[in-house]
């Protein structure tokens, strides 16, 4: 979400220039138990039969690994891991912010001086010409359709779960990429948004600088 829409749909309790304090704040002295899933709703959604069900992909947001070997136990990453800033000019007026899931998609979907990555964006991206100036501004860009396992989660303006129709029937819809269940628990829990404002929240890939 851009920065300024988030300060005009944010529920924090702050003036418009300490939003991005009370933002720290609430993911700093939150306890950990604000991402845990309630068991007995993660196990309805999970378990509901009904036609446009939407279920929760992990009980616990702070989780930051899955179990692959018997034996293996989940790990809790930090709160601060759940969102991030992404500072585009001095002045902040094109800024975003964006929220992840879950920490083990957090650390999936964001990294920082990979070398992949600059090979892609210096060389690849311009076709590796020895006299072509690569492009290393920063990029925003808000996407039709969600990222990984929320890649077909489809929802109303209004936030009602809807089922995946097929590419020629979404695009004559007026249906968007829905919010994943577990940004919902812990964005209302926290304070951060109400469902109105979580309504608002799409999906994007982004890239840049920082010094």
């Amino acid at each position: 979400m851009q920065w300024n829409d988030f300060e005009e749909a944010t529920t924090l309790d702050c003036e418009a220039h300490d939003t991005w304090e009370e933002l720290e704040h609430a993911f700093e002295t939150a306890d950990q138990s604000t991402f845990e899933i309630d068991r007995h709703i993660y196990d309805h959604a999970l378990s509901s039969t009904e036609p446009n069900r939407a279920a929760y992909l992990t009980p616990h947001s702070l989780y930051c690994n899955i179990l692959e070997r018997e034996g293996d136990k989940f790990i809790l990453g930090r709160p601060t891991e759940l969102y991030q800033r992404i500072n585009v000019t001095e002045d902040m007026s094109r800024d975003h912010v964006v929220f992840y899931p879950d920490c083990y998609h957090a650390r999936l979907w964001k990294r920082h001086d990979d070398d992949i990555d600059l090979a892609l964006l210096f060389y690849w991206e311009k076709g590796g010409s020895r006299d072509t100036e690569p492009d290393g501004s920063s990029r925003v860009h808000y996407v039709e359709y969600g990222h990984g396992p929320w890649k077909s989660s489809l929802m109303t303006l209004d936030g009602e779960a809807r089922d995946w129709t097929g590419f020629r029937e979404v695009r004559k819809s007026q249906l968007v990429p829905r919010v994943p269940m577990e940004m919902r628990w812990y964005l209302t829990k926290l304070g951060v948004l109400d469902d109105a404002g979580i309504n608002k929240l799409r999906p994007l890939t982004a890239r840049w600088i920082s010094y």
